[in-house]
């Protein structure tokens, strides 16, 4: 089998953006040097505003259809998404119409995983220096992606986060001074 790495994003318009992403992008394509890595934007939004700009960045269904007609067989997509919100259930209805792999996995986004959650609550706390803190903010959402944020809230607790708060603009949890 023919295998490659599809790394999707949201996307940033914001070159200081870019360049997190693009930084993340070459780390995560290191760690597996033997196989070819596409990247692709799943924000319609961002990826206008990239075109705009004279930068053209595929959308998940346009790198899976380049991918294919590569000749890959076995597709591995992984998302920099923070929690599965409709972005994710985007890219997710993308793959699901892509029936030209014999082998298509997704990994889910980081929050949506109780143990990377919990890790990722434990490294923030760990890392915050005393008599410093943290603040998170987030979109906020609906559904599953609004539970993710919730958990991260009470596994930053667990992790004894009195000093890494977390709040979103919409939903729960809130960050109240």
């Amino acid at each position: 089998m023919h295998r490659a790495l599809l790394l999707v994003s949201y996307g940033s318009a914001d070159p200081a953006g870019q360049a997190d992403l693009a930084a993340l992008e070459d780390v995560l394509a290191a760690s597996v040097p033997q196989l070819p890595v596409l990247r692709a934007v799943s924000s319609p939004a961002v990826r206008r505003r990239l075109a705009q700009a004279g930068q053209t960045v595929p959308s998940p269904a346009e790198a899976m259809a380049e991918l294919a007609d590569r000749g890959i067989t076995e597709l591995l997509v992984l998302p920099t998404h923070l929690v599965p919100g409709s972005d994710f259930a985007a890219l997710q209805a993308d793959a699901a119409a892509a029936p030209r792999f014999a082998a298509l996995k997704m990994a889910q986004p980081l929050l949506a995983d109780p143990a990377a959650r919990a890790e990722l609550a434990r490294l923030l706390v760990t890392r915050c220096r005393a008599g410093n803190a943290l603040l998170l903010a987030g979109h906020g959402a609906d559904g599953p992606a609004g539970q993710c944020y919730r958990a991260l809230a009470r596994d930053l607790q667990t992790a004894g986060g009195g000093r890494v708060l977390l709040g979103v603009l919409r939903g729960e949890p809130v960050f109240a001074p």
